[in-house]
């Protein structure tokens, strides 16, 4: 059984650029959480002007928030590690600032985990995405073992989505900083090597369209699912030998050419490709 306490502090990072009016949203939501012992992290990454300098007044001197800021722009995953590395709480949630949390997230997730083991690392949720130009209620229904789960596909929807215990999380090094997208998935990979991700069937949190977003940039995308199949595609026969490397082999040239696909006709085409995909998990 767990020795975490239901009183146990939760860190919230945010990590933030050039979205001041998204990270109010992102930042209210927080605040109006029912489990109350949080601590709120803020890391700009050198935004213009700084977003401190930017934010409401009451956001900005808020006894639960800190504020960091980088000497240059280093990208989500270098933020997310930073707050990581400031982190006190016992779990951690990671926060996109233009998305934002339902008020009994984190209750229902600590009050879950509490009476989870070691052999757990966190706890998902559904989610409500409207970045693909339909709202749709994502199901992030997990199936153990998490580790063969995640090698056969990306089973997780929504960075904000889980909620997971600081020290899994320090173990396996936090986010690689070196991928350009699919940074998530790596992690998720890594985590459930050696625990399993559960899940509650609530809709917990709202993802929201932002025209900058990672999720829409497409050349980003391509690079970043060559190099996650480069890096994990050994696992994959460790896993289930030559069969299932052949499966997956099939599956990220297909996910690589429907990314090239969307970058000569279109971002539309390719969110409409996505969304057709979620709507069958």
């Amino acid at each position: 059984m767990s020795d975490v306490k239901t009183d146990s502090l939760v860190s919230i990072i945010i990590p933030t650029y050039n979205r001041v009016q998204s990270l109010e949203r992102a930042i209210a939501s927080c605040l109006a959480q029912t489990y109350t012992n949080l601590e709120i992290l803020v890391v700009d990454d050198a935004s213009t002007p700084p977003s401190v300098a930017s934010i409401s007044e009451r956001y900005r001197n808020h006894a639960q928030i800190t504020w960091s800021q980088n000497e240059a722009n280093r990208g989500a995953p270098f933020s997310r590690n930073v707050g990581l590395q400031k982190s006190k709480g016992d779990f951690i949630c990671f926060l996109d600032d233009d998305d934002e949390l339902y008020p009994d997230k984190i209750a229902r997730q600590v009050e879950y985990l509490t009476d989870t083991n070691d052999t757990v690392f966190g706890v998902t949720h559904d989610v409500l995405d409207e970045r693909f130009g339909e709202k749709m209620i994502i199901r992030n229904r997990q199936n153990h073992p998490s580790y063969r789960s995640f090698l056969k596909g990306f089973a997780n929807t929504g960075t904000e989505a889980v909620l997971y215990k600081r020290a899994c999380l320090l173990e396996v090094g936090g986010f690689d900083e070196t991928l350009p997208s699919s940074q998530e998935y790596d992690l998720l990979i890594r985590l459930s090597e050696h625990r399993n991700l559960d899940y509650l069937p609530y809709t917990l949190s709202r993802r929201h369209v932002v025209g900058d977003s990672i999720s829409q940039n497409l050349s980003s995308k391509f690079t970043g699912s060559a190099m996650i199949y480069k890096r994990h595609h050994r696992r994959f026969y460790d896993e289930g030998g030559i069969g299932f490397w052949a499966l997956m082999t099939l599956k990220y040239s297909a996910i690589l050419t429907r990314i090239r696909l969307g970058q000569i006709l279109g971002v539309e085409i390719y969110k409409k490709w996505v969304r057709q995909r979620m709507k069958t998990r």
